[in-house]
């Protein structure tokens, strides 16, 4: 547990990587980001919750919605 603790210490609270490779001087220019890739998943959840929220379905708009959980699955 202490060696978990000790790694966990190491990271960066920001992206999660170790902060001696993401906070070192020489790779501010070297690191390069990648084009946006889509969870499907949340597309469809965020979808259905703003569908569901909105009133736009025909239905009323529910009630303290903060609380409803959305999720997704993959059908066959």
């Amino acid at each position: 547990m202490l060696a978990l603790q000790y790694y966990r210490d190491g990271l960066c609270p920001l992206c999660g990587m170790p902060a001696s490779i993401c906070q070192a001087p020489e790779n501010e220019l070297r690191v390069k980001s990648n084009d946006p890739i889509r969870c499907h998943f949340t597309t469809q959840t965020s979808m259905r919750q703003e569908a569901h929220t909105s009133g736009k379905n025909g239905k009323a708009k529910p009630n303290q919605p903060q609380a409803l959980l959305y999720t997704a699955e993959i059908r066959s």
